[in-house]
């Protein structure tokens, strides 16, 4: 009898049938982990500890990792083999993979980054930050130490492969069918009683002009017999993956940084260079850099707090909170709240300062009015200036180059004083300590369908570049390299871009009579989450066969409130689990990270706190387990 061919039984599905249930009984449960990035080794882990904390059950379990990069943990953004200039935006101190809740790791206690580092003689200072390459060790390091303490009951099998499609079987309890292609290019197919997705970041669909590049991960891509030497490149994007692909084009061709006694840095090129790099993005400004992050002490929030937002959305109900009105005002409160503590402390003041902050809303105006009539030689803080600090110079002849050259010396100066010392930069920095808060009222449609738009459109881009941007060494690089004349900004705001019939690309100013030619264009952004848009086909199969469909925000509140809104994630309930076309939850399938965007705010690739369904995934996989093959004696 083969096994494979009887339905198999879930925890919420138990068959009647004793034919079923014996046949269920006579074979191993197979469990399937898609996508072995870090979530995917968090899922793992988690699975294992409940397994062993559960004891061995009656049959053997099949745990099945699927894993597109030869890396298993790290996945492409971590590999080991990437240069070391690629840099982590996040202090040491804050990587852990360890787990945080019952039960136990099989490996015991895990050391987070900073032990390890120091156990492995790097150097490991907690306000440092590390190269992705030596982050992507530590998560080996972790995967292997899992994978050689497996007790005898679980079979591991690590696959380098895509996979592709996923279907439930002919009825409620067969396995489900999982397709994947080897990337030794066989196709093939098994089944599976339990699955998690943990795909991560999709990847764009290849553009075969010759000029373009889609992706510039690996970085190893981007060599001179794609970009030659002394050509003109354009730049889409202005954030993290841009400072990559500057680095990629200029110190991983040989150029050197040279450190200044002012801790800055002088670049030497190699000659291998691009003759010019032109970035360009919608918004045209860069991040704020990251100075000292690690035990910043930041006092608490004081208006837009969880108690706040709670009771907003029981006040909204099922109508979704509404961005612009409800939470936007908090915010700007808070920033502004931030920038003045600071500000008071600075001047030393006794009266106005974080200690005493004024607990209502209502009385920050004139706690603000006091505080400039003791100091009137301080500049009178504007929080709409962190989003478009160039708003009072429209229609200037000031050069954008140096405009924006000189607004990131000062964003880099400010950064290097920090957050606990400086101002602006303690205001920008006020989203990365109420982000947690902010995902807890987003989760679950908890914005109304035209704010879910609006935020996402308007404000996310402006948000994350206020609160998570590079290292301040990293920053400080590029200001070197426009310093060297290899970066040009006189293009960086919302240029057009036109093809020619040559190959090239002509970028030209919207607000002037500009226009300047191209020899290559790099896309240097990451692609949101699109499960219907990704080329990869396996959610776009999913939803075509109906075991998932597309999430869409309904809660309009009123016809005069604009219409649904789809962010392009598939649904899932509130713990992860698929939703099928007809509503039903798949309770053997569930979502976490990256696939989940949309639904979920802040996925964190190697935080195992924010949204973190592959807890509650392992735990009722093992007591899967234990209702198909009980524990023995």
């Amino acid at each position: 009898m083969n096994p494979d061919l009887y339905p198999s039984q879930t925890l919420d599905r138990a068959p009647q049938d004793p034919a079923i249930a014996a046949a269920i009984a006579s074979r191993p449960y197979r469990i399937a982990v898609v996508g072995f990035g870090p979530k995917g080794l968090y899922a793992f882990e988690r699975l294992l500890a409940e397994l062993c904390h559960q004891g061995a059950p009656s049959m053997p379990v099949e745990i099945h990792l699927f894993n597109r990069c030869p890396y298993p943990a790290a996945g492409d953004v971590y590999r080991p083999d990437q240069p070391h200039y690629l840099l982590m935006n996040f202090s040491n101190a804050h990587i852990d993979a360890g787990p945080h809740s019952a039960p136990s790791s099989i490996v015991g206690e895990f050391p987070d980054l900073v032990t390890w580092l120091a156990q492995n003689g790097l150097p490991a200072d907690p306000h440092g930050y590390t190269p992705r390459a030596v982050v992507g060790q530590y998560l080996t390091d972790v995967w292997t130490r899992l994978r050689d303490a497996c007790p005898d009951f679980i079979d591991v099998h690590l696959h380098h492969a895509e996979v592709f499609d996923l279907a439930q079987g002919r009825d409620k309890y067969e396995r489900l069918n999982l397709h994947y292609r080897m990337f030794d290019g066989e196709a093939r197919e098994h089944t599976y009683d339990r699955v998690i997705l943990t795909t991560g970041h999709q990847r764009p669909a290849r553009n075969d002009a010759d000029a373009t590049i889609d992706f510039i991960y690996p970085v190893s891509q981007l060599d001179e017999q794609t970009i030659a030497a002394g050509s003109r490149v354009a730049i889409r994007g202005l954030g993290l993956t841009f400072i990559d692909a500057a680095l990629a084009l200029t110190e991983g061709r040989g150029g050197n940084f040279q450190r200044t006694a002012g801790n800055g840095f002088v670049y030497q090129p190699s000659g291998r260079e691009p003759a010019c790099l032109l970035p360009f993005s919608r918004s045209g400004l860069p991040m704020v850099p990251r100075g000292r992050t690690h035990d910043v002490n930041r006092s608490a929030s004081v208006f837009f707090t969880a108690q706040t937002l709670a009771k907003l959305r029981k006040r909204r109900g099922s109508r979704g909170i509404d961005f612009d009105r409800d939470l936007l005002p908090l915010l700007l409160d808070e920033v502004t709240l931030a920038y003045y503590r600071v500000a008071a402390r600075v001047e030393g003041d006794s009266e106005s300062n974080s200690a005493t902050p004024p607990e209502h809303r209502e009385s920050l105006p004139q706690w603000i009015d006091a505080f400039h009539r003791r100091y009137p030689h301080q500049p009178r803080f504007q929080p709409g200036e962190l989003f478009d600090p160039f708003a009072s110079q429209v229609g200037s002849r000031l050069d954008p180059h140096q405009q924006l050259f000189d607004y990131w010396t000062v964003l880099d100066n400010a950064a290097g004083i920090g957050e606990t010392d400086h101002p602006l930069i303690a205001a920008a920095t006020t989203w990365r300590h109420l982000s947690a808060t902010f995902a807890d009222c987003y989760r679950d449609g908890g914005l109304d369908a035209a704010s879910h738009r609006s935020f996402l459109q308007c404000y996310a881009g402006h948000f994350n570049r206020l609160a998570f941007g590079p290292p301040l060494i990293n920053s400080r690089k590029i200001l070197a390299l426009c310093r060297a004349g290899l970066i040009d900004f006189s293009f960086s705001r919302d240029p057009d871009i036109t093809a020619a019939p040559d190959g090239e690309f002509q970028l030209n100013c919207r607000t002037a009579n500009e226009s300047i030619r191209c020899d290559a264009l790099i896309d240097a952004r990451i692609p949101r989450h699109r499960a219907s848009a990704d080329p990869a086909p396996l959610y776009r199969r999913m939803i075509e066969r109906g075991l998932a469909r597309l999430y869409v925000n309904r809660n309009t509140g009123s016809p005069a409130n604009g219409d649904a809104f789809c962010p392009g994630c598939i649904e899932i309930t509130a713990t992860g689990e698929l939703v099928a076309r007809d509503g039903e939850v798949e309770p053997r399938i569930t979502v976490y990270g990256t696939p989940t965007e949309g639904l979920t705010w802040d996925n964190d690739t190697l935080s195992r706190r924010h949204n973190d369904f592959a807890s509650r995934w392992a735990r009722t996989a093992a007591r899967a387990v234990a209702a198909h093959h009980p524990a023995t004696a």
